[in-house]
């Protein structure tokens, strides 16, 4: 689980992508203070979880964050993952989603979101191999790096059921944690 003392690794991981890539959106990178904030704010509602490699470098992350603020969405999150470059491909980004969505599932959120670049082959069929199902596209959203993007909008149900919902419980314990990531 991150801590915000792990904000500089992890705002460096994700600024890769801000300069180098179109999985994010985002033209100006991140300091370490706004990826503390966000470290810090996901874990009042969601786990943020890391993977590192034996020597401590980030391997990557995955987090959710609240999908809406209104009160009846309260049951729903946007699921985020990124990989270090040369982590992509080795299992990383699985490992740390399927736990992600298995502590989400524990909280009792019903519904995970996640928004992926239209181009982005991999994160699509990654998507859709862990059981979200397309609900949309965005056409020509963004633009970044000279290129108009697409944004797909994919739903992972992560509870049954019809009737009221329990409230989602926003802290796990550390033995329903250790259960999921071992």
């Amino acid at each position: 689980m991150a801590a915000p003392e792990d904000a500089a690794a992890v705002c460096a991981l994700y600024n890769w992508y801000v300069r180098h890539g179109v999985q994010t959106f985002q033209y100006t990178p991140s300091t370490v203070e706004d990826y503390r904030a966000n470290i810090e704010e996901v874990l009042q509602h969601a786990p943020f979880l890391l993977a590192e490699s034996a020597d401590g470098r980030l391997r990557g992350f995955a987090c959710a964050h609240l999908w809406h603020t209104r009160e009846a969405y309260a049951w729903d999150v946007e699921t985020t993952v990124y990989c270090a470059p040369d982590c992509i491909g080795q299992g990383v980004g699985g490992r740390l989603y399927r736990a992600l969505l298995a502590l989400l599932k524990k909280q009792g959120y019903y519904t995970a979101f996640a928004l992926v670049t239209g181009s982005n082959r991999q994160s699509n069929d990654f998507h859709r191999a862990l059981g979200f199902q397309k609900m949309a596209t965005e056409r020509r959203t963004g633009y970044k790096f000279g290129q108009w993007l697409d944004l797909d909008y994919w739903r992972l149900p992560l509870q049954d059921g019809e009737g009221e919902p329990q409230p989602v419980r926003k802290q796990l314990t550390a033995e329903e944690i250790a259960e999921v990531t071992g």
